[in-house]
């Protein structure tokens, strides 16, 4: 007991007169620091309604949009986001410019209803053949052949709305949704 008094009595006021979340060199400022402020940093914003009201890009996103009066879509990589403009393939383009944009869905549901509805789609399309061609080869052709026909139209038609509603979206810039720049201060 003595010994452990004597150990917690030795580190007890080292401890107290050491600080190790500050070290001498960052507690010290640099002159340099002082005259150059650093330039602010933005963030591109797409604010639109819904439930998910806010989409934003940082500098190393890909993004892909249209330029007013243009037909090419472009994609790329943001290389800086500035006041009013974004820069890309060492271009600034500004958001005034922007006509509309498609973002991507990506998230592991939407790859999973892409999935389901391209199967129903082309697993509907063959057997409505197989189904069709039935029809017209068989002499007298039942009640089955024509619900056989019934479940897989319906089955294209499901694929294509499963396709669908998960597919891309496009954002058209105006009023409703509009694309701005907003300053980080993280």
């Amino acid at each position: 007991m003595v010994k452990f008094l004597l150990v917690l009595a030795f580190i007890l006021p080292v401890g107290a007169f050491t600080c190790f979340s500050q070290t001498a060199d960052s507690t010290q400022i640099n002159s340099a620091e002082n005259k150059v402020p650093a330039a602010p940093k933005y963030f591109l914003a797409l604010d639109k309604p819904g439930k998910i009201s806010r989409i934003r890009f940082f500098t190393g996103n890909k993004i892909t949009f249209k330029l007013v009066d243009e037909k090419r879509t472009y994609s790329g990589q943001i290389t800086d986001i500035k006041k009013n403009s974004l820069v890309m393939w060492d271009t600034e383009i500004p958001l005034r410019d922007i006509r509309k944009i498609r973002l991507t869905n990506t998230s592991p549901v939407s790859s999973g209803l892409q999935f389901l509805g391209r199967l129903l789609k082309s697993g509907g399309l063959l057997f409505t053949v197989v189904g069709g061609g039935n029809y017209l080869l068989d002499v007298e052709p039942g009640e089955n052949t024509l619900t056989f026909l019934t479940y897989t139209a319906s089955a294209v038609v499901a694929g294509q709305i499963l396709t669908s509603t998960s597919r891309n979206r496009t954002y058209k810039i105006n009023q409703r949704n509009r694309l701005k720049t907003i300053e980080q201060f993280w």
